[in-house]
């Protein structure tokens, strides 16, 4: 018998079937030929094996899998170990893939679909998901409690716009994080040819090598513009400033909301900068008992352990005056006459500084890069003029990915707030129908 919490409430299990995709939850032998066995974390949002991921198992274990399930465009995952609530969406009959019991397999067949996606990643869900898993030593949810999940109850008609509202969002995030990750290998393209051709007098990047032999040289980084000068930090006038370390490193209980200084974590070190979301400050006191590691403007700081290779760049759009590094960090301040902070940034953090570092950290069950190995990297010294231009070329590109990145977290945060206010009601679903008539 059907379970109801609320009249405005219906079980997953009286919409849709939950199966266990393999029950015995030991995984098959691994195999060189065969089929694939993905876990919920070898697939994209969309169903779609991720490149090297699968364990490769017998063929008989898809007859074996076929016997419970077919993966097809009304099929949902949802993750239920490891990555617990992670919804993925399969869009088409999938033959030749079997899941892992990392997962549950969905299959709707009394409600929109769409409409059951967006409510599996709602707040509600996620809401009652911590709830199972608070104060519980449980790494995983069982098929059982996922039979349990309550979702909103709406008409037929009411799920079909809720559906429709939904997959419009998905596929404007889709758009967009495709558009990035265009820009993303336009970039990688265009860095590779600035910080190896660079850019000549006439304002263009110089002929490449086999067109041009006689424009370049031989160095131990590869072929660079005869122009430029190399320089390794360690033999630059380029300052490298560790974090703070030592008996006076603030402790944890001495970290505030509001304080003197801004003290760095992490999390305020991104791929794109600083971030500050969330910081914590130190107070007067604690700052002055420690030595190193205070900013000044025109300063780069890279990750050194965890996220390594993360950099951003203390430039006058910071909106803190004093900031301070963790032991995890260390500072660039360059004392080059000929090489300018912002150039130093920009070919660190789009060319030099992610190539080298990769090849340092590679292999390791922690990453982190020693000082001692930070100092052999290399950095190219183009005239000022060039910098300027490379910096400017740079620049431009880097733009249009921050534009795009914030239409994207914009986008997603829309998608939240809406599929919120429509699932709880706050927002009548005849509204959404007035207003996408007058679109």
């Amino acid at each position: 018998m059907s379970k109801k919490l609320a009249d405005n409430t219906e079980l997953l299990s009286n919409v849709a079937h939950i199966i266990d995709p393999h029950p015995s939850h030991r995984a098959p032998e691994a195999v060189s030929e065969g089929v694939p066995f993905a876990g919920i974390g070898d697939l994209n949002v969309a169903g779609e094996l991720l490149p090297g991921k699968g364990r490769i198992v017998p063929a008989k274990t898809l007859a074996e899998h076929a016997l419970r399930y077919k993966l097809s465009g009304n099929t949902i995952g949802f993750g239920r170990v490891a990555t617990i609530g992670k919804v993925i969406d399969f869009r088409e009959s999938i033959s030749d893939l079997t899941i892992s019991p990392t997962m549950a397999v969905i299959e709707p067949f009394a409600v929109n679909k769409d409409f059951l996606l967006a409510a599996l990643e709602g707040v509600s869900v996620r809401k009652k998901i911590d709830q199972w898993l608070t104060g519980s030593t449980r790494s995983s949810l069982g098929i059982e409690l996922l039979r349990e999940i309550p979702l909103p109850k709406f008409d037929q008609h009411s799920q079909k716009t809720i559906g429709a509202v939904y997959r419009a969002l998905v596929t404007n995030i889709e758009k967009t994080e495709a558009l990035i990750e265009k820009y993303q290998q336009i970039k990688a393209g265009l860095m590779h040819d600035l910080f190896t051709r660079g850019i000549g007098a006439d304002g263009q990047l110089r002929p490449p090598r086999e067109q041009a032999p006689a424009l370049y040289q031989q160095t131990p980084i590869g072929w660079i513009p005869k122009e430029w000068d190399i320089v390794s930090l360690e033999d630059s006038d380029i300052a490298i400033i560790d974090g703070d370390r030592g008996e006076n490193y603030p402790k944890g209980h001495e970290l505030m909301n509001d304080g003197f200084c801004l003290f760095l974590s992490a999390t305020n070190v991104t791929s794109n900068g600083f971030k500050f979301d969330k910081i914590q400050f130190i107070s007067e006191e604690k700052h002055s008992l420690l030595g190193t590691g205070s900013m000044l403007l025109g300063d780069v700081v890279i990750t050194t352990r965890g996220t390594v290779g993360n950099i951003a760049y203390f430039d006058n759009t910071i909106p803190f005056n004093d900031m301070r590094i963790n032991s995890g960090m260390v500072i660039l301040r360059s004392g080059q006459k000929d090489l300018t902070t912002d150039f130093l940034y920009c070919s660190l953090r789009n060319y030099i500084f992610s190539r080298e570092y990769k090849r340092v950290i590679s292999g390791s069950a922690q990453p982190q890069l020693p000082i001692k190995d930070f100092k052999r990297f290399t950095v190219v010294i183009p005239s000022l003029n060039e910098q300027k231009a490379l910096v400017t070329r740079a620049s431009s590109v880097d733009n249009v990915l921050s534009r795009e990145n914030e239409i994207l977290g914009k986008l997603k945060k829309q998608k939240i707030g809406l599929m919120n206010d429509l699932l709880t009601g706050k927002v009548p679903v005849n509204v959404v129908q007035a207003e996408t008539a007058h679109v």
